[in-house]
């Protein structure tokens, strides 16, 4: 496993972040301690919107085409959880235990992340219900979230 979280994105073949040709590009990347560990992608590419998943240290991913209301739905729960003026990191980063997840977002010039360990399901201003509505749009939704 890589050494810290640019390591495994270069490792895993992801572009940097913020991109100077990227619109609009969100980036999840949720480690998790029972070793569910993906990345997943959603940005438009020649105006469709794509929501990309992958498991980290593979080659194959699994991409779908979602209706570009999508992206509205998406835009809405960010605004909600007022993703663009949260800190990046918190105190609550000091455990060693429990799930990482790091949320990447460039709209245009705009670019913010987001880096919490195991974000508490019931805040629903936090981290929580932009990783939920990635996981649940990627890989579906019976999957257990940590």
């Amino acid at each position: 496993m890589a050494k810290s979280l640019g390591q495994l994105l270069y490792h895993n073949n992801e572009k940097r972040l913020p991109s100077s040709n990227a619109q609009i590009v969100y980036r999840f990347v949720w480690l998790e301690s029972r070793g569910l560990n993906v990345i997943i992608k959603l940005y438009l590419y020649n105006n469709q919107l794509i929501i990309e998943s992958k498991g980290v240290g593979s080659e194959e991913s699994d991409r779908k085409m979602l209706p570009m209301t999508k992206l509205k739905e998406f835009e809405a729960i960010l605004g909600k959880c007022q993703f663009w003026a949260q800190k990046s990191v918190t105190a609550s980063m000091i455990s060693t235990d429990g799930s990482i997840w790091l949320i990447e977002g460039q709209n245009g010039k705009q670019y913010h992340f987001m880096y919490r360990q195991s974000p508490y399901a019931k805040d629903s201003t936090g981290m929580y219900p932009i990783g939920e509505w990635l996981i649940r749009n990627s890989l579906g939704p019976n999957v257990a979230i940590y």
